[in-house]
């Protein structure tokens, strides 16, 4: 039973997260140079959780990293900026909104990734644990 209600639990964290992990590899797919098909989508393990590493963005740099620890999406800029949102429970589409938001994307033609993942709303529940 115990075994049951913690796959349940993994489920209900690990699926929003994959999506969240999806919207953040097309946005550095539409901002990288492409190598060799997909090299350019990975996200990389930091000591917090995972980054996308530097990408070029209009006339700066940013990185956007998952940091698992303060269950927190953070936007680092070039410019000295550090701006993010708290990781809860919320639709893949506000997830992708709110995204864009802390990049100052001011509408998605801005950012030509096939995306707002409208509908995505099932599976929205990140449910992080406090360290």
């Amino acid at each position: 039973m115990i075994d049951t209600l913690d796959a349940i639990a993994r489920e209900i964290t690990v699926l929003p997260l994959s999506l969240y992990a999806q919207v953040i590899r097309k946005i550095r797919l539409a901002l990288t140079p492409t190598v060799n098909e997909w090299w350019t989508v990975p996200l990389y393990v930091t000591a917090h959780g995972l980054t996308t590493s530097p990408m070029p963005y209009l006339d700066r740099t940013l990185s956007i990293d998952f940091d698992f620890i303060d269950h927190r999406l953070v936007v680092l800029d070039s410019d000295g900026h550090v701006r993010g949102f708290p990781l809860t429970a919320r639709p893949v589409a506000a997830f992708c909104a709110a995204v864009f938001a802390e990049m100052g994307v001011r509408k998605t033609s801005d950012l030509p990734i096939v995306a707002p993942m409208v509908g995505k709303a099932k599976h929205d529940l990140y449910e992080g644990v406090p360290a």
